[in-house]
């Protein structure tokens, strides 16, 4: 079941009659906690303390469980790890700032190319680059993987000390600068047409690169 505005507590009950005569066991369950407002999915969650006002209450769940358990049924709650972080503050602002720039740029999003990007040097393994590319825009995001070793030696994987000489080449058709939501930094390819990850990761350890495309190469 997948819990928002459109699907709450109080429709899951009314579903929990059909279910049964389907031969169902067991309801798996989105998350129930605070999201942020509008989700369709329940996984960006803001508070772990509460319940999602747009799907119900307490009461209203403790009803759905309720006709659950007249009919010897269950509920499965879904959960990630990295869900149940007691300080998720870092995680809500990547989010935020994702989905801000996804707004911004919804063409962009949702019919951009999308094209895995090289990278190179000492640590290019540890770096996983995806973009949305079309004709006038771009939005590369980049992430570290694998990085338990950067970790041990540096700490927190930012910066020269810990990416070196590692390098992230662009799609072929950036122009100008390459502007970072989450740190509001402008960075600029050298004349390779590359950027150093010690650069892009310097304050932040991912980052979500917007840049202006010339449509005029191919």
């Amino acid at each position: 079941m997948q819990f928002n505005s459109a699907f709450t507590f109080a429709h899951a009950a009314e579903l929990v009659p059909y279910l049964h005569e389907l031969g169902v066991s067991h309801c798996y369950a989105s998350p129930y906690f605070h999201a942020r407002p509008g989700s369709t999915h329940g996984y960006d969650i803001v508070d772990h303390g509460a319940f999602n006002p747009e799907i119900g209450d307490e009461p209203a769940l403790e009803r759905f469980a309720a006709e659950l358990a007249r009919r010897g049924m269950g509920q499965v709650l879904d959960m990630v790890p990295n869900e149940r972080m007691e300080d998720g503050r870092a995680k809500r602002f990547t989010t935020w700032k994702g989905l801000a720039a996804r707004r911004e740029h919804s063409t962009l999003f949702a019919k951009g190319e999308y094209v895995p990007l090289e990278t190179a040097g000492e640590h290019a393994e540890r770096l996983c680059v995806f973009a949305r590319v079309a004709s006038d825009r771009a939005a590369i995001a980049v992430a570290p993987r694998l990085v338990g070793g950067l970790v041990e030696a540096h700490g927190a994987p930012l910066g020269r000390a810990a990416w070196a000489d590692t390098r992230i080449v662009l799609p072929a058709r950036v122009a100008g600068g390459l502007r970072n939501p989450y740190t509001a930094e402008e960075l600029a390819p050298d004349g390779a047409g590359t950027l150093r990850a010690a650069e892009v990761l310097r304050a932040y350890p991912v980052a979500l690169l917007l840049c202006n495309m010339d449509a005029a190469e191919r």
